[in-house]
């Protein structure tokens, strides 16, 4: 008997464990998606084109993170129907957790400055930032809560929500720097180059 309810307790762990991972993968994807749909309509409400470029960057970056979140949700999927699902659950780093966290490893492309010297009320571009500053710092607490959520049960997962929140607050801190910026010189901060010295 008391093997029987090892079994069942084990299974609901299980069950448990599936069902908390899965969910902050779905989480993650919604969260993904809207900043796709923000990024690429800021994009087309912005003059400046290095303004639009950088916001077009960011868009990519989102996808980025959302085909990392949609391929991990598909290979847990597919080990969920097999007998190793608690081992792929428990595993510190997964192969499907490693294979997927590369798209993240690829080097960025960032976009380059264009000359633009053309004088415009900033007002609108300072309003973009303000609210790019809010999705990212949403997005940041999300993946905070996804990750206590997961607690010791998915090592692998917290690590790739780990990599995507380093990226996202290396947004946030390049808005917060290019808010500055925007006002005192109406003009968009280079990417890149703040992107390098920040690390």
């Amino acid at each position: 008997m008391s093997g029987g309810g090892e079994f069942v307790a084990g299974k609901k762990w299980k069950e448990k464990a599936e069902k908390i991972l899965l969910s902050a993968m779905r989480g993650a994807m919604r969260i993904e998606k809207q900043g796709i749909r923000f990024y690429s309509r800021a994009a087309r409400g912005v003059k400046d084109p290095n303004g639009k470029a950088i916001l077009e960057f960011l868009a990519d970056e989102e996808r980025r993170h959302l085909l990392l979140f949609e391929n991990l949700a598909r290979s847990f999927r597919l080990t969920a129907k097999s007998s190793q699902t608690l081992r792929v659950m428990r595993s510190h780093a997964p192969d499907a957790i490693k294979k997927q966290v590369k798209i993240l490893k690829k080097p960025r492309i960032f976009p380059k400055p264009i000359e633009y010297h053309k004088r415009h009320d900033v007002a609108m571009d300072v309003k973009i930032m303000d609210e790019a500053i809010k999705v990212e710092k949403k997005s940041i607490a999300l993946y905070e809560e996804y990750k206590r959520e997961l607690g010791g049960k998915d090592k692998g997962m917290k690590h790739a929500l780990q990599l995507v929140i380093d990226e996202e607050k290396q947004h946030l801190d390049w808005f917060e720097f290019a808010r500055g910026d925007a006002k005192l010189h109406s003009y968009w901060a280079e990417l890149e180059e703040h992107f390098s010295i920040q690390g």
